[in-house]
């Protein structure tokens, strides 16, 4: 692949990054996973054409850079997803009781109070 060829390649990794970053900002992770089999491809391409012109220093180091922040966004989403989950599982576990140590260290649970979520009324 010359310089030439790569051109089209980079404007639409480009705009894939591009689409890729606004996704990640909306918390549209859908979209993320959906944009990913081209993002690879381009990339692929592009390391294919490792020996060619195209890799002379300034050409690529726009693309590397916008790479790295969806990288770095991407992270962030993962863990905000753990997160999530995490509190989740901590809120079912408050619902069926509190669970407390006492002065040796021992685990003590105090079960939940929990009326039914629903009242009958005559």
């Amino acid at each position: 692949m010359t310089s030439d060829t790569l051109r089209p390649v980079m404007d639409e990794l480009n705009t894939v990054l591009e689409t890729e970053r606004a996704a990640l900002l909306a918390g549209n992770l859908d979209k993320v996973n959906r944009l990913y089999p081209g993002k690879e491809r381009l990339v692929g391409l592009l390391n294919e054409a490792g020996g060619t012109e195209a890799r002379r220093p300034g050409q690529l180091d726009e693309l590397h850079r916008k790479l790295s922040r969806n990288q770095t966004l991407l992270s962030s989403a993962i863990e905000g997803v753990r997160a999530i989950a995490l509190r989740m599982t901590e809120l079912r576990q408050v619902q069926s009781g509190l669970l407390t140590y006492d002065r040796h260290g021992l685990r003590k649970k105090h079960p939940s109070q929990a009326r039914p979520s629903f009242e009958k009324r005559a």
